[in-house]
C-alpha cells in the first residue's frame, strides 16, 4: 500500500513540475511583456512618476465614484433616474481619467525617437495586453 502511495505521489509532483515548467515557458515565449519601467531610458521613467502624479487623483476619484455607483446598484429602493444620473457621473470621470492618460502619452510620443515610439506602442497593443477578445473579432 505504501509503495502504491507513494507512486501517486511523485506522479502528482512530476505533473505540477510539468505544468510549472510549462507556465514559465509559455510566459517567456509566447506572452513576451512590456519593458519594466527599470528597463528604460531614465527621461521615460521620469514622465511617467511626473505624469503618475497628474492621473493618480483622476484615478481615484473614478474608482471612488464607481464604488459609490456599485452601492447605489445594491440598495433595495433606487430609481433608474438615481441609477442613470449616478451612471452619468461615473462615466464623466472615466472620460477625464482616460482623456488626461492620452495627452500624457501624446506628450510621452513627442519625447521618443520613431524606434522608440514603435517598440513601445507596438508592446502595449499587443494581444496579451487584452486577453479578453471577443468572439466576433479577428
Amino acid at each position: 500500500m505504501i509503495p502504491r502511495t507513494y507512486k501517486i505521489l511523485l506522479i502528482i509532483s512530476i505533473v505540477f513540475n510539468f505544468a510549472f515548467i510549462g507556465g514559465y515557458i509559455y510566459q517567456k515565449v509566447y506572452r513576451p511583456l512590456a519593458p519594466s519601467p527599470n528597463e528604460m531610458p531614465p527621461h521615460f521613467r521620469e514622465h511617467f512618476a511626473e505624469h503618475r502624479a497628474d492621473i493618480m487623483p483622476l484615478r481615484q476619484d473614478y474608482i471612488h465614484c464607481r464604488h459609490e455607483f456599485m452601492l447605489e446598484l445594491a440598495k433595495p429602493n433606487v430609481t433608474r433616474q438615481q441609477l442613470e444620473e449616478k451612471l452619468a457621473e461615473t462615466l464623466e470621470k472615466q472620460k477625464r481619467m482616460e482623456r488626461q492618460v492620452g495627452f500624457s502619452l501624446i506628450k510621452m510620443r513627442m519625447d521618443m525617437s520613431d524606434q522608440q515610439a514603435q517598440n513601445f506602442f507596438e508592446n502595449q497593443c499587443r494581444p496579451h495586453r487584452n486577453p479578453r477578445k471577443f468572439k466576433n473579432q479577428n
